[in-house]
């Protein structure tokens, strides 16, 4: 990868991780690219006028989206939609939302707003969610489209569980694969691990949130998918792990040290990843931590007395 191309991908992961950020480029990016269309809508009304209206109604929209992309995936993350699918429903729902203010704007900005013979309130709702549909749909498609294409592809449909990746070890075949989509998952977990890529196994570090994406590392890889951190905190139920952090979830058996320094406490963890613990949960994570190093020596110890015991 060239050096442009990371600091790209660099500025790119930055945007989406950081709201702020990522509404401080894409607020006036989207606003910046209506007005070059000079949309008929505004054409007649003065420049600063023009800019204000534009500027409401990505400002106020954008946030919308980010909000009903979430409550979508969580909704319908056990159905398996297509990302690209989820992410025009998105659009359509939050058109229709966002239809009464984008309303109130037109009225508010138009000079001399014609409503023809006062067509009612649900004619005009109608209308205006006609005209927002696609151009909604097309800017949440151009925000999203660099995510989607970084998607990871799973090789088959049903991943393998924690479980049968232990089994697979130990004899050399996948029991999740002979057994189907019967084979002791829940439908969150299918779900979940039906996004991720079969070859990066079933051995879960981190889950990190990007916004409305998730990153997935494994003891083998990484992968990045659409799905929401919640849903993916349930279907990790099977690991010993815990959220860190608003936008981080770790597995205990993979961290191999804490960190702390003048922005606070991280974790570090197999896959060299430094992730950030929330200050509210500090004193729960060492204290877990610590639970868990404590559970891992006495099954250690008991382990080795069995086995002298034979």
């Amino acid at each position: 990868m060239t050096r442009i191309a990371m600091t790209l991908s660099a500025i790119g992961r930055d945007t989406w991780r950081n709201p702020i950020t990522f509404f401080l480029v894409w607020v006036p990016s989207l606003t910046v690219l209506i007005l070059s269309v000079n949309p008929s809508l505004t054409a007649d009304i003065a420049p600063f006028q023009r800019i204000a209206f534009w500027l409401l109604h990505v400002a106020l929209l954008l946030p919308l989206l980010m909000i009903a992309q979430n409550l979508i995936d969580e909704a319908l993350a056990a159905f398996r939609l297509s990302p690209v699918i989820l992410v025009t429903l998105t659009a359509l729902c939050a058109s229709v939302v966002f239809a009464p203010v984008s309303l109130l704007l037109d009225l508010l900005f138009s000079p001399a707003p014609d409503l023809g013979s006062e067509p009612s309130l649900t004619l005009l709702l109608i209308d205006e969610i006609t005209a927002l549909a696609l151009p909604t749909l097309c800017a949440w498609l151009l925000v999203n489209g660099a995510r989607l294409t970084m998607l990871s592809v799973p090789m088959i449909q049903e991943a393998s569980s924690p479980e049968s990746e232990a089994a697979k070890g130990q004899s050399g075949r996948d029991p999740a694969k002979e057994a189907g989509p019967a084979s002791g998952l829940t439908d969150i977990e299918r779900a979940f691990w039906s996004k991720v890529p079969r070859e990066l196994g079933a051995e879960l570090v981190s889950l990190s949130a990007d916004q409305h994406y998730l990153h997935v590392v494994t003891t083998k890889g990484r992968s990045l998918i659409l799905f929401p951190i919640s849903r993916a905190i349930q279907a990790a139920e099977r690991f010993e792990g815990m959220r860190i952090h608003r936008s981080h979830w770790v597995a205990f058996r993979q961290v191999t040290a804490l960190s702390k320094d003048d922005t606070g406490l991280f974790v570090c963890l197999s896959s060299g990843e430094k992730l950030p613990v929330s200050r509210s949960s500090q004193q729960a994570v060492k204290a877990a931590l610590d639970a868990h190093a404590l559970r891992r020596v006495s099954s250690q110890f008991e382990a080795g007395k069995a086995k002298a015991a034979r």
